[in-house]
């Protein structure tokens, strides 16, 4: 049974409308290209690698869709540089509402078991919030619940991350504004937490993938998946702020209100900081760390 898109909002909060704003990064453009890994066996590494990119448009049924091709790949000891094997083939065809953030896909063979992707279905919706849950067909753990959202660089491009919860029996993972999500494209969300196997996106670039030999993954000055802040909700007045390892001095820790308005403002120079909320009143409010001007993680929390 093909599964649909929800969005159910856990919380009912305010806007932020003067917390610092970027604008959307659409994902379909021509020549962006995705390296995907395929980590299996309980190997820990990715063995097999396919590449995704877009060329040109095709029109179905009255609506202007983005062609997407697919490269089979080889590599030395399973690292960049990648090569490319065979011919490219018509894999599917993307288009994206930017006004609503959300991108859609159709796939020449759909996605077992589901169906996905037989007839349009949503591959990433980017305007979800911290807190909301989202059903996709490509979420095969089941709803995929967001704790935290913040803008670092991915591949050399400065983009928004949506981290999800942990999926069932998957470790959660990030959805990126522009880009897809921690897995690749069009492949299932999360990674078994047994061995970790599951599909990892090797590689993005807008431009040619002999880019990937200098590009990283995700390059974040502390990992925001570790970055723990709890209590939530706060019952009392402190709150304790945990980033396991954290060897970068200096980290900024700001509390904001619902207006913008910054209330406060600390440094984070060890592994767990616990920061004294008590002059502040029962409410909404937002945690956001940075590293010098460059965010980190935002985190609501409510004190009640």
């Amino acid at each position: 049974m093909k599964k649909y898109l929800t969005i159910i909002c856990l919380v009912q909060i305010g806007l932020l409308p003067s917390l610092p704003a970027q604008d959307y990064e659409p994902l379909v453009r021509d020549n962006a290209h995705w390296v995907v890994g395929h980590r299996h066996d309980g190997l820990g590494i990715c063995t097999e690698f396919m590449e995704y990119f877009t060329e040109g448009d095709s029109i179905l049924n009255d609506v202007l869709y983005k062609k997407v091709y697919q490269y089979q790949l080889e590599s030395v000891e399973y690292e960049p540089p990648y090569t490319r094997t065979g011919s490219p083939v018509l894999y599917g065809f993307l288009r994206e509402d930017t006004i609503g953030r959300i991108v859609y896909g159709i796939l020449i063979n759909p996605i077992n078991p589901y169906e996905c992707f037989a007839t349009e279905d949503t591959l990433f919706n980017f305007a979800v919030s911290q807190t909301d849950t989202l059903e996709l067909c490509i979420g095969n753990a089941g709803p995929i619940t967001f704790d935290a959202i913040y803008y670092v660089n991915a591949f050399g491009y400065y983009r928004k991350h949506f981290k999800t919860k942990d999926l069932s029996n998957y470790a959660g993972i990030h959805l990126i504004e522009g880009i897809g999500s921690d897995n690749g494209l069009f492949e299932w969300l999360g990674f078994a937490f047994k061995d970790f196997d599951g599909y990892v996106l090797k590689c993005y670039t807008q431009g040619d993938i002999s880019n990937c030999s200098i590009l990283t993954n995700t390059e974040k000055v502390v990992a925001p998946r570790i970055i723990k802040i709890f209590p939530n909700p706060l019952i009392g007045n402190m709150l304790t702020i945990e980033i396991p390892g954290n060897n970068n001095p200096r980290l900024i820790l700001q509390v904001i209100d619902v207006y913008g308005k910054v209330l406060s403002e600390s440094i984070i120079e060890t592994s767990t900081y616990n920061l004294d909320l008590g002059g502040l009143s029962k409410g909404v409010y937002v945690i956001k760390v940075l590293k010098e001007n460059q965010e980190l993680l935002i985190n609501k929390i409510l004190k009640i």
